[in-house]
């Protein structure tokens, strides 16, 4: 018993730093323009959050949980609204995608150039081996003018907000197996896991500014997502003011 006792703390005196380390946010990033053009907006839309929770085995094999990320989406809408009202001096509109057709595709190209752009983002403008300074400085990045088409659905917006996060949940399995590793020398991966917000142009399609939280904790939980997603908010009504 005092043996496993020994490893069990080995493995925790491990993870404990990954944890702090993880569930340390980064600072955001703003377009040179992005003052002006806040200032210019009256309506903002925000987007449907964009969710995606995984549960991942022992073996590596991960799995969508539809209804883990369907649960994390609403929560996140949620909070949103919350605080989104009032704080940014904006009339906030929201908009919800269709369940299918060509308005829905539009939704997950316009989701899908978001994450695209995002990744970017992260891989040039946070992460130590692959930033480009000149990029952190000048920060330009673009969805393209096609955004517009979101416009359909909330034709006063001036702004858009996107958020999107990613998840992996790990079963017991991989918990024990993760510490015996730990306590071995050898670190199971636990896969890309992020939450990110940005604001985003609605004519041109311009990434205003963007925030990015790498190994946010748990989506599923609300006050998990509270507590981000407040961070998240004071940063932007920060930077705004104090552009």
């Amino acid at each position: 018993m005092p043996r496993f006792s020994s490893v069990v703390v080995r493995a925790g005196l491990i993870f404990v730093p990954l944890f702090l380390f993880g569930c340390t946010a980064t600072t955001y990033r703003a377009h040179p323009r992005f003052q002006e053009r806040f200032d210019e907006s009256k309506t903002v839309a925000v987007i449907q959050p964009r969710m995606r929770v995984y549960q991942l085995t022992a073996g590596g094999v991960s799995e969508f949980m539809y209804e883990w990320s369907v649960r994390s989406q609403e929560t996140a809408a949620k909070i949103i609204a919350e605080k989104t009202a009032g704080r940014l001096s904006k009339r906030v509109t929201f908009i919800n995608p269709p369940d299918f057709g060509r308005e829905r595709d539009l939704f997950d190209s316009q989701a899908g150039m978001f994450s695209t752009v995002s990744k970017s983002v992260v891989d040039h403008t946070y992460k130590n081996k692959t930033v480009f300074r000149h990029k952190v400085d000048d920060f330009q990045y673009t969805l393209g003018s096609e955004v517009q088409q979101l416009k359909q659905f909330a034709p006063d917006a001036d702004l858009f907000i996107f958020c999107a996060g990613q998840k992996y949940i790990w079963t017991p399995g991989r918990v024990s197996l993760a510490f015996v590793s730990g306590a071995l020398g050898f670190f199971m991966p636990a896969g890309s896991e992020w939450l990110i917000l940005g604001v985003v142009d609605g004519k041109t399609g311009d990434l205003l500014w963007f925030d990015y939280v790498n190994k946010p904790g748990d989506l599923r939980d609300r006050h998990v997502l509270e507590r981000l997603l407040e961070q998240i908010f004071e940063r932007l009504s920060q930077a705004w003011r104090k552009e």
